[in-house]
């Protein structure tokens, strides 16, 4: 058997309806699960730009200070 056939399903043995009917559910509930994701990443996306928009100067002041904590951390991190 080569590799090809086994990933076609075609290796001989059949896969049990009943299993296949469990995958078909786990896949719906996973593509349902990324489109739930990827729904709420472009509504917090949305709110963030919107935000950010609304107060620039808040924004560059919060990343200095982001930047900051983040640079501190780093360095003693790595002495």
């Amino acid at each position: 058997m080569d590799s090809e056939a086994k990933r076609n399903g075609k290796c001989g043995t059949a896969i049990p309806s009943d299993m296949e009917e469990r995958f078909e559910a786990i896949e719906e509930r996973v593509q349902a699960g990324i489109e739930l994701a990827r729904t709420q990443l472009a509504t917090l996306n949305e709110r963030t730009t919107d935000l950010m928009r609304a107060h620039p100067g808040a924004t560059i002041l919060v990343a200095i200070g982001a930047g900051y904590l983040v640079g501190r951390l780093a360095s003693r991190k790595w002495r």
